[in-house]
């Protein structure tokens, strides 16, 4: 005794973005506080649709196993066992669909407030990010001054490695040396104050011409 009842209006943006806003990983965590509160209520609105969608799924299953069961019964000759009437199947459905049309309806529009909040604390990148007197949104700022730091560490990085590759290449120097005396070409050795330094790994690289600007490339 299947039966018909209004389908879920999805909003547009909910559709447009197939199942990523009914994910809970939609808003990032510990970013910004703002963003932290947005998505904790996310997580309420999701839950409240999942659980209307689970409420209405299970009783769709409990009306297609009378079913089921009324057709065993009648195949095999037996009483039919009871079963929930049409009436009152439409009613409850019903009201299971309504119940999960407003949660969607919700978690469409608390979308439509997040984004809202997203874009007037975030803004657009500018186009130039060192334009004199650009004013950056609140978030944009945030990040601006996080990759400053970030910046120096890097810079900070890319001199300590520096200083270990020149003791890198103090020590090859070393080894180089005692190889050449261990294997000394006719006999004839080098003083170490002759072998010249190897280069870093650094000064290797930037020693490197690709071959099209050599003019030895073969052609």
């Amino acid at each position: 005794m299947p039966i018909d009842v209004k389908p879920i209006e999805v909003p547009r943006i909910l559709d447009l973005n197939s199942m990523v806003l009914f994910e809970e990983g939609w808003l990032p965590e510990g970013l910004f506080p703002e963003l932290d509160e947005l998505r904790e209520e996310h997580h309420e609105l999701v839950a409240e649709v999942k659980n209307a969608g689970h409420l209405a799924g299970k009783l769709r299953q409990q009306y297609k196993e009378e079913d089921e069961a009324r057709q065993e019964a009648l195949v095999k000759f037996k009483d039919a066992p009871p079963m929930t009437g049409s009436a009152e199947r439409m009613d409850r459905l019903e009201e299971a669909r309504a119940f999960l049309q407003v949660r969607i309806d919700r978690l469409a529009a608390f979308v439509e407030k997040a984004v809202g909040v997203i874009k007037d604390k975030g803004g657009y990148p500018p186009e130039f990010a060192d334009e004199p007197g650009l004013k950056l949104p609140d978030w944009r700022q945030e990040f601006a001054s996080q990759l400053a730091e970030v910046d120096t560490e890097i810079e900070a990085a890319k001199e300590a490695l520096r200083v270990a590759e020149r003791k890198e290449a103090a020590i090859k120097s070393k080894e180089r040396w005692l190889n050449q005396t261990v294997r000394a070409k006719g006999g004839v050795y080098m003083a170490a104050s002759q072998s010249p330094p190897l280069m870093t790994r650094e000064e290797w690289d930037a020693d490197k011409v690709p071959a099209a600007l050599s003019g030895t490339e073969v052609g």
